[in-house]
């Protein structure tokens, strides 16, 4: 970074840094939003599916204990 005629001015190699750096913030924040999503859509599969329904409306069977016999 110079400045020259009163104006800043970058050189190549910190253009470059500063391409790579925003690159490798894009990533980190991608990741964590699909870590977010994965985790979410687990959360969501895990209420949705494992209902029992019976007659129509959604029952809760409790579990039983078969470790004691």
């Amino acid at each position: 970074m110079q400045i020259r005629g009163g104006k800043l001015e970058y050189s190549d190699k910190d253009e470059k840094t500063k391409k790579i750096s925003r690159i490798i913030l894009i990533a980190i924040v991608l990741v964590f939003i699909a870590i977010i999503a994965i985790v979410c859509t687990i959360l969501y599969l895990q209420k949705s599916i494992l209902r029992t329904y019976l007659n129509g409306q959604a029952v809760s069977i409790k579990e039983r204990n078969y470790s004691n016999r």
